[in-house]
C-alpha cells in the first residue's frame, strides 16, 4: 500500500483544527464525551493514533 491508496489528507484533519465531539465508554461502561471533558475545566490530552499500519 503507497500513499496514494489512502492519502493523509482525506482522513486526518488539519493541524490545529478542533477535536472532533466524540462520546466513549470507561471502564464500567458508561459513556463519556469531550464535552463534559472540557467542561470539567481540568487538562485534556488526546492521543489519536492512525487505525491502519
Amino acid at each position: 500500500m503507497d500513499s496514494t491508496e489512502h492519502p493523509r489528507e482525506q482522513s486526518a484533519p488539519p493541524v490545529g483544527a478542533p477535536a472532533p465531539l466524540f462520546t466513549l465508554p470507561d471502564e464500567n461502561n458508561q459513556p463519556h464525551t469531550l464535552t463534559e471533558a472540557l467542561r470539567a475545566g481540568k487538562p485534556l490530552v488526546l492521543f489519536f493514533m492512525r487505525g491502519e499500519w
